[in-house]
């Protein structure tokens, strides 16, 4: 490039309007000796250039050529520019909550992409020619209206996140379960009626989000899914929580909330590294003695079950930081609960309980009780009094 050029792209990207509009004159001067240089009419240029400056997208300090990210979110866009496909650096593109019905095929020119956010648009379909970012990293295409996706998707192999919640989708194409290294995958409230055995394939799985669905059995093979780390199936229509579950050796977060889930198998025991229990909003009348088998637990999220009693072996759950059990059907508390010496919150409120055990002021940790719903008679001890919280706190 001459040096001329160089000082014409200075101009031309200048933060100043007027080296702008000197840019724009000379320009005229230098049109055969630019597309000789680029490949592209230097008008051409000026259409980006201009799109760019007019919804400040990058570090206007960094020369348009040598852009990597570039995050024009929520800016009302429909089209892009043609030429954006100078970009050949760009590493990230923003383009969620826009207006966009259709794939930009524009975007498929810019094979450095690794991360492509378009979710929040109005998507019906993508193109097969997808495949073509094959260093796509991470994919966001949720809340769009896509209701299926090609099989090229199939063919991004560096693809670790995929999120595709709040689609129509209703089926997920095997295709999908090609991606060897998906490590985050986003299938919440896509109308899902169930998964395709191939699932069993995606075996560097850490996050598979499954909720709001209608999904009502899971297939055998996801006892294949051995990275798992959380797995949120809350909000579809299981009635019995998958033995298959129990054999996920990592998983450390559980979400099965709004089910109809009436227990929890005793084999739920088996999962030793597991901190995060979110069960709210089932039928459980109880919990299984296996339950303080779990000493990783943390956090037990029980509250709009209709738990009548619980098991003693709680108390072994030795690092339980928060306890919500609010909206059961709680008359007393196992004394064993007293043993819980990293228990912070307790949420108790809309259950049946007459007292609560003096047992709880052995807990040095505990910070709050929340007890609002029970009989009004209800007998606190003396040491309890200054952690009990007659608001409504935690109860839903």
């Amino acid at each position: 490039m001459t040096k001329e050029l160089q000082n014409l792209l200075s101009l031309l990207e200048s933060p100043n309007q007027e080296n702008r509009d000197l840019g724009a004159v000379l320009a005229e001067n230098y049109q055969e000796e630019f597309k000789t240089h680029f490949g592209y009419e230097i008008a051409e240029y000026q259409e980006l250039l201009t799109f760019l400056l007019t919804h400040k997208g990058w570090n206007i300090e960094m020369p348009i050529m040598e852009i990597t990210e570039l995050y024009l979110r929520r800016k009302g866009l429909t089209v892009l520019p043609q030429r954006i496909s100078i970009l050949k650096n760009l590493v990230t593109l923003d383009l969620s909550c826009n207006l966009f019905a259709t794939f930009q095929s524009e975007i498929l020119q810019l094979t450095n992409l690794q991360n492509l956010q378009l979710d929040k648009n109005r998507l019906e379909t993508l193109p097969k020619e997808i495949e073509q970012l094959q260093k796509l990293v991470k994919l966001d295409l949720s809340e769009n209206q896509l209701q299926t996706l090609p099989k090229e998707i199939g063919q991004l192999q560096n693809l670790v996140e995929l999120d595709l919640s709040g689609n129509d989708l209703q089926i997920l194409p095997v295709a999908i379960c090609k991606l060897e290294k998906i490590k985050s995958l986003n299938l919440r409230k896509i109308k899902l009626h169930n998964l395709p055995t191939e699932i069993g394939q995606m075996q560097g799985l850490e996050s598979l989000n499954l909720s709001e669905n209608q999904i009502k059995s899971l297939p055998l093979e996801i006892i294949h899914l051995k990275k798992i780390i959380s797995l949120d199936i809350g909000g579809n229509q299981l009635e019995n929580l998958p033995i298959e579950i129990t054999r996920l050796q990592s998983l450390k977060v559980l979400s099965i909330f709004d089910n109809q889930l009436e227990n929890l198998p005793p084999e739920i025991g088996q999962l030793q590294e597991l901190s995060i229990l979110y069960s709210l909003g089932n039928k459980l009348q109880n919990l299984p003695p296996e339950i303080g088998q779990l000493q990783s637990l943390e956090k037990i999220i029980l509250n709009s079950n209709q738990l009548q009693t619980l098991p003693k072996e709680i108390g072994q759950l030795q690092k339980l930081e928060m306890l919500i059990l609010s909206n059961n059907q709680l008359q007393n508390l196992p004394l064993e609960i007293g043993q819980l010496q990293k228990l912070k919150i307790l949420g108790l409120s809309n259950n049946q309980l007459q007292n609560l055990p003096k047992e709880l002021a052995k807990i040095t940790t505990l910070e709050k009780i929340y007890i609002e719903g029970n009989p009004k008679n209800i007998f606190i001890p003396d040491a309890l009094k200054h952690l009990v919280d007659f608001g409504s706190g935690l109860k839903d």
